[in-house]
């Protein structure tokens, strides 16, 4: 029998994911039913080798198998993953981290979790200490992908909220954030499991970059952050001091974690960036800004 907590967050997958997810999800009869080994076959009705009631199609042979450890390679079990393209599949981890996707069709798809770890502390509490990860996978024709490394979970600590009115921040060593928590809360609803406006952020490894829809972009330094996903159209201003100065004149630009751009562009959604004159610090333009604290990467080219 599924866990409490695997059941909990199931429920609010369809939220977390988003209304568009969740009219694909139905749209293709996407399962809920938890198989023996703690993972979902994904978005079809039929059975594996069953022609498509829909299309009339055979159904697609791809597959995706990962993992899911913390920052300690302890595997999380129970977590919900989001394979999103056409149309939204959901896995859930088993006891080893492990998620199985069947099913998928060719193409880049945007992988993230559907929520955070919950465990005893709570959905309110999970949503300040957690932050996700995101990548794009591309898939050939029937292709079965095994994910190389697993990705890896991390926890946020001194997420400071409920927050209100004008604020800037400093939610990791030499990244400075400025926004309008009202505006974020007029905005429309929060993340599910939200209560009120918290933000945090962790930097991001190098091992733990994303390696899909970078394009021809490097990254130099990235940050994930908690309440995932908080949103107000360019209402994030930036200053992230580089690792190490650039070249005057050097490309650059913000990449930040976009699931409906992801799903729709297979890439990153690229934002405008400023670069000092020393080359050591890249902010967004007077004039714009970030769309949503979900993972940011500075990146040149």
């Amino acid at each position: 029998m599924a866990s409490r907590t695997a059941l909990v967050m199931l429920a609010l997958v369809s939220a977390a994911c988003g209304e568009l997810a969740a009219e694909e999800s139905s749209s293709s009869g996407s399962s809920d039913d938890v198989d023996g080994s703690g993972s979902e076959s994904g978005d079809s009705t039929d059975a594996p080798g069953e022609t498509n009631g829909s299309t009339g199609e055979p159904p697609a042979q791809g597959s995706l198998v990962g993992w899911v450890d913390d920052i300690d390679g302890v595997p999380i079990p129970d977590l919900p993953i989001a394979l999103c393209g056409q149309v939204c599949q959901i896995a859930t981890t088993d006891a080893e981290g492990r998620f199985e996707v069947l099913e998928v069709a060719p193409g880049a798809k945007v992988l993230e979790p559907a929520l955070v770890p919950v465990g005893d502390e709570g959905l309110a509490q999970a949503v300040i200490s957690w932050t996700r990860f995101f990548d794009i996978v591309t898939l050939g024709e029937d292709e079965a992908l095994v994910l190389p490394e697993p990705f890896v979970m991390q926890r946020v600590e001194g997420a400071v909220g409920p927050l209100t009115g004008l604020q800037q921040l400093e939610p990791a060593p030499g990244l400075l954030v400025g926004f309008d928590a009202d505006a974020i809360l007029a905005a429309g609803p929060l993340p599910a499991g939200a209560e009120g406006v918290w933000l945090g952020a962790t930097e991001v490894p190098p091992p733990l970059w994303p390696s899909g829809g970078l394009g021809d972009w490097q990254i130099l330094a990235a940050w994930r952050f908690a309440i995932w996903d908080l949103e107000d159209e360019d209402g994030f201003a930036v200053a992230a001091t580089l690792p190490q100065a650039l070249e005057p004149g050097a490309e650059v630009a913000f990449l930040v974690a976009d699931y409906t751009y992801g799903f729709l562009e297979g890439t990153f959604h690229e934002e405008a960036a400023v670069l000092s004159p020393d080359g050591t610090t890249l902010s967004t333009p007077i004039d714009g800004g970030l769309d949503r604290s979900t993972m940011w990467l500075a990146v040149t080219r």
